[in-house]
């Protein structure tokens, strides 16, 4: 798969996935996700992105939305816009470190197949997540743009080098208790949107594996 220009390609899914955001649902089985400390994560230095020629980031996974509940915005997603399947679970996040100083905090989580990405509808169930402050404050919306990376520290370094050495400021910084290791960038760097990576594993390949499995998705190249 090609790789084309990272916010360029994903503002139009973002614009058509913003506008279903009060949305309503129909849902499936359920599963845990527990969260492990992001501190495990192998450390990687190096410059280089994604790009042959070492920068940007590879084609978007996908899109995040913000909702004040799930199941209602799934069936008001499928029923509107004609998405298909949905894949859902309550995810337990209790070692997820916040930038507030935060650690833990929960969500319901449900993925659906837009046709060409996945989009995932978050709904916290606490008070004490960024998504929780975020609906609090700006209502239901886009989230964050979501991209499976070789090396999360790779390409921290990578935008470190466009900022004098300086790496980005992290909303969250985690690893589920599976080693899916992830991360949020904040938006203050990509003016205003979110940017999660995650990075590609075997164990984050097997946990999206049965979400395109139950939403008849497909895993990026």
């Amino acid at each position: 798969m090609s790789r084309r220009g990272m916010l360029t390609a994903a503002c139009g899914c973002c614009l058509a996935a913003l506008g279903a955001a009060a949305c309503s649902t129909n849902a499936q089985d359920s599963q845990v996700v527990t969260q492990a400390s992001g501190s495990d994560r192998e450390r990687k230095s190096s410059a280089r992105g994604e790009r042959r020629d070492g920068s940007g980031l590879p084609d978007l996974h996908h899109v995040a939305l913000i909702v004040a509940d799930r199941d209602r915005s799934l069936a008001k997603l499928q029923d509107g816009f004609g998405f298909g399947r949905s894949h859902v679970f309550d995810a337990q996040f209790p070692k997820a470190r916040v930038s507030s100083g935060v650690t833990g905090f929960n969500l319901r989580i449900g993925f659906t197949w837009m046709g060409n990405t996945l989009l995932e509808l978050l709904q916290p169930v606490d008070d004490r997540s960024p998504h929780a402050t975020f609906l609090k404050e700006r209502g239901e919306g886009m989230h964050h743009l979501g991209f499976l990376v070789r090396s999360i520290e790779r390409e921290l370094d990578a935008m470190a080098a466009t900022r004098g050495g300086q790496r980005p400021p992290l909303l969250v910084d985690a690893m589920t208790a599976d080693g899916v290791s992830w991360c949020y960038v904040e938006g203050e760097y990509a003016n205003g949107a979110v940017i999660e990576l995650i990075e590609r594993s075997p164990e984050s390949e097997k946990f999206f594996k049965q979400i395109y499995q139950a939403t008849g998705g497909r895993m990026p190249d």
